[in-house]
C-alpha cells in the first residue's frame, strides 16, 4: 500500500528526533562535562566535551529552522519568523548559550596548547570527513568561535 504524499516531501523524523530528544541529551552531556571540569579541573572531562562542542561548531552554522516552516506542520519557537537554526528564536538562545558558556569553560584546556589531548582524534576525523585541518588548539578555537560564537552576532 502507497501513502500518499504531500506537495512538499517531508521526512521530519530526524528534526523531530533531535529537537525533542537528542538535543536536550546534548546540551544535558555538554553541562554534565563542563560542570564536572570545573569543579574537579580533570581534564578528561575537557577532553570529551571538547571533542562534543567540536562536532556543534561544524554543523551548527547550517542549521536552519526555516527549512521546516509552520506551514507544513513544524511548531518551532520562531514566532512564525522562519528565523532561528534548530530550535528556533526563543529555544535556540538557551541552547546555544549553553554551548558558548562551556566553550568559556573548556577554553583554559586549549589556551596554551592542546591539554586536553584532542588534537589528534580531531585532525583525524576532519581529514577523514574533509574538512579543514584540526593540528593545534588554535585551529580548534577558530573552529569553535566560527562555528558558535559568530553566528549569533548580529550582521
Amino acid at each position: 500500500m502507497s501513502i500518499p504524499r504531500q506537495p512538499l516531501d517531508v521526512h521530519c523524523l530526524l528534526h523531530s528526533f533531535s529537537r525533542w530528544s537528542g538535543v536536550g541529551s546534548i546540551e544535558q552531556g555538554i553541562q554534565a562535562l563542563r560542570d564536572s571540569y570545573l569543579y574537579t579541573g580533570d581534564v578528561k572531562y575537557a577532553h570529551a566535551g571538547i571533542i562534543m562542542l567540536d562536532r556543534i561548531a561544524d554543523f551548527y552554522p547550517a542549521m536552519d529552522c526555516g527549512a521546516f516552516p509552520r506551514s507544513y506542520g513544524f511548531r518551532n519557537s520562531d514566532p512564525g519568523t522562519g528565523k532561528g537554526k534548530d530550535r528556533g528564536l526563543r529555544m535556540g538562545a538557551g541552547l546555544i548559550s549553553e554551548f558558548i558558556k562551556a566553550y568559556d569553560a573548556f577554553f583554559p584546556a586549549l589556551a596554551a596548547g592542546d591539554q586536553a589531548n584532542v588534537v589528534p582524534f580531531l585532525n583525524g576525523k576532519a581529514s577523514q570527513y574533509g574538512q579543514p585541518p584540526k593540528n593545534d588548539a588554535a585551529a580548534l578555537r577558530l573552529n569553535a568561535e566560527n562555528g558558535l560564537l559568530r553566528p549569533i552576532l548580529p550582521p
